[in-house]
């Protein structure tokens, strides 16, 4: 998946001019098909989404700011079309993310704008109706679009051709996008393997006023660092992230992370009488099922204990003392694979061995 933020002079001006100005504005419907299309050989660029904002429905201008918000149940995201040559029917599709969820999943979403005779338009188009975009005064959302496709046809007809690698009528060439709207910041990130490992984030910002900087609080080296607004960073579970801009706007959050159960280990001691079998159970000693590798620490004075690898889950030996005095064996024991795939830390299991009366 292509990760990138357009903030390229070009975008920039594309985004003033078609908020500020006055660039006409459309309303594009949801495009119930079952088409998925691909991006696959695509090469024409007659049409483009060059960027994605934030906007109010009545008249397209852009919200960089909670209190710009006119209606707080018409607010949009909204796609700046740019096109070249006549061309009708406009379908964009893409995953449409937001980032500040829980747990932040890609839904496809499609939309589609027939036209007449006078064929498609440059300017913005409304898609996707955000509700409770402010909460108290706080953005609650930040939207990412990815893996986007743009087709059109030829004739306005009032039938939307599926970005297909069948057609020449798609855009295989337009980068994610991260929504523009007020200062957001928020990430995703794969569940922790084994617990207590880090996990790469993805970690995204927008609005505000660049140069980003970020914190994340149990990684030494990212502690108060340039940030472009999007990057990827090792997180922990307990990480607590801070994202700043430059005009003293920052945020503070965490990433929902699954991490496996803690595998704890228990040493333990025990004393018999030289001559019995000491049998045991290694799986007494870990809280999570586990496959295990041991072996005892050679001790000249004990016949009896396993000094070669096993990888049996008890214990079974008969230990001889072969002096007159209290004799030890240690067995180190390393769970080497849970349910999850992780290995655990070694521990000891240590035997006493009284001498022969």
């Amino acid at each position: 998946m292509k990760k990138t933020i357009l903030k390229s002079a070009l975008n920039i001006i594309s985004f003033l001019l078609f908020t500020t100005i006055g660039y006409s504005q459309f309303t594009m419907s949801e495009f119930t098909d079952d088409c998925i299309g691909s991006d696959s050989g695509c090469t024409a660029n007659s049409i483009e989404i060059t960027n994605a904002y934030i906007g109010n429905g009545d008249d397209g201008s852009a919200i960089t700011d909670c209190s710009d918000i006119h209606d707080i149940n018409d607010v949009w995201i909204m796609i700046s079309v740019s096109k070249n040559g006549k061309k009708h029917d406009l379908l964009a599709q893409f995953y449409l993310t937001d980032v500040k969820a829980a747990n932040p999943t890609p839904e496809l979403k499609k939309y589609v704008y027939y036209t007449s005779s006078a064929g498609i338009e440059t300017g913005f188009y409304k898609t996707f109706k955000i509700d409770n975009y402010c909460i108290n005064g706080d953005v609650d959302k930040l939207y990412s679009l990815n893996d986007v496709l743009v087709s059109w046809d030829t004739s306005g007809d009032g039938v939307a051709i599926c970005p297909d690698i069948s057609t020449s009528q798609c855009n295989g060439d337009i980068p994610d996008i991260i929504v523009e709207g007020p200062f957001s910041a928020g990430g995703s990130a794969p569940n922790i393997l084994c617990f207590g490992e880090d996990t790469t984030a993805n970690i995204v910002a927008s609005g505000g006023t660049q140069p980003y900087t970020i914190t994340i609080s149990d990684n030494p080296s990212v502690q108060n660092i340039p940030f472009d607004g999007n990057e990827d960073f090792q997180i922990t579970a307990s990480s607590i992230i801070t994202v700043s801009d430059s005009n003293n706007h920052s945020e503070t959050f965490t990433i929902n992370v699954n991490e496996t159960q803690e595998i704890i280990e228990t040493n333990s001691e025990i004393t018999i009488d030289s001559g019995d079998l000491f049998n045991e159970s290694l799986i007494d000693n870990v809280n999570v099922p586990s496959t295990f590798s041991w072996q005892a620490v050679s001790n000249a004075n004990i016949d009896g204990e396993t000094t070669t690898v096993s990888t049996s889950d008890t214990i079974t030996n008969t230990l001889i003392n072969l002096t007159s005095t209290l004799q030890t064996v240690v067995y180190v024991v390393t769970p080497t694979s849970t349910p999850d795939g992780c290995v655990g830390d070694d521990f000891t299991i240590t035997v006493h061995v009284t001498p022969n009366a």
